[in-house]
């Protein structure tokens, strides 16, 4: 039998979000917000946004749109437009 998935907490991010990536060393998840143009930034410590990122015009919903480096503790995200990066 699988288990049993809840929803423990829902957080509010930008408009549309579409793609989610997750750094398990610091325990942060990333959401991709298509129109928004931005990425927000939640600490799966205390289930709320910590930073909302501008990053130019809708950014890609999944990997490689939002690529977590754990060695250098950093996030690339990539647009599917051009824009103001």
């Amino acid at each position: 039998m699988p288990p049993v998935i809840k929803v423990t907490a829902t957080i509010a991010v930008g408009a549309r979000p579409a793609g989610v990536a997750t750094d398990p060393k610091t325990d942060t998840i990333y959401v991709t917000n298509i129109f928004s143009g931005t990425v927000s930034v939640i600490s799966g410590r205390t289930n709320t946004v910590v930073a909302t990122i501008a990053v130019g015009n809708s950014p890609l919903a999944s990997i490689p749109g939002a690529v977590i480096e754990l060695r250098f503790c950093s996030a690339w995200v990539s647009g599917q437009r051009g824009g103001k990066r």
